[in-house]
């Protein structure tokens, strides 16, 4: 390994998203779901007022 290069990731592992792949040139691609505590506090800040 060259120095000053960060250490290679796998393919598809980047940041939490998944990519399978389904066909010669087809792949799926998934984002991780957020976790129970963001979502809850996506809803306390981002409150919903009456119109």
């Amino acid at each position: 390994m060259a120095e000053g290069t960060a250490p290679a990731q796998p393919a598809g592992e980047t940041k939490g998203w998944k990519v399978r792949r389904v066909g010669s040139a087809t792949f799926a691609i998934s984002r991780p779901k957020r976790s129970r505590r963001k979502l809850r506090q996506m809803r306390l800040k981002n409150r919903r007022r009456a119109r």
